[in-house]
């Protein structure tokens, strides 16, 4: 649930949408991914707005930048209507007073459900140190990373490049 609360605070927030189509088209496509969980658990209890998300999520792919970040934004809208509509007892959801989003400049550590009440605790993490810090899994080679926007802001917040470049 967190994946799509972020995907719509990117769209929906006060950052601007990314000027790289394909980033757009990844916001879309993340949100399209996501939006069919979200009409399954709200099928029986709001069946016109899990029509109309549906309308919504099946529309093509425009090819133009301008309807490509309207499509992304309406997306982001329904899904947040989906989001706002969720019973509260279907899953626990963000609030301001639950701590950072990773869209402010932070990352959390840990897991806010509250279904799992020994992962309940979250610490924020600056995304410099976190950049920094070793993350479980395998190791990626080079030739798997992809330069993407949340890394170029962990790049740019962990410091600037000072005196390099090229002499003058």
């Amino acid at each position: 649930m967190h994946a799509v609360e972020d995907l719509v605070e990117r769209v929906l927030g006060t950052s601007p949408l990314p000027r790289d189509d394909n980033d757009v088209t990844l916001l879309l496509l993340g949100l399209r991914r996501q939006l069919p969980h979200l009409e399954q658990l709200l099928e029986a209890t709001d069946p016109d707005l899990v029509s109309q998300a549906r309308r919504i999520r099946e529309e093509p792919a425009p090819e133009e930048r301008m309807p490509l970040v309207i499509l992304t934004i309406r997306l982001a809208e329904i899904a947040h209507a989906l989001i706002d509509a969720l019973p509260v007892n279907a899953l626990s959801r963000r609030t301001d007073t639950q701590g950072p989003l990773p869209s402010d400049g932070q990352a959390v550590v840990g897991h806010q459900n509250l279904a799992e009440p020994e992962l309940v605790k979250t610490e924020p993490m600056p995304l410099p140190t976190l950049a920094r810090s070793s993350a479980p899994g395998p190791t990626r080679t080079p030739a798997q990373h992809r330069s993407s926007r949340a890394t170029e802001l962990v790049s740019a917040a962990a410091g600037s490049l000072g005196d390099c470049g090229p002499p003058a």
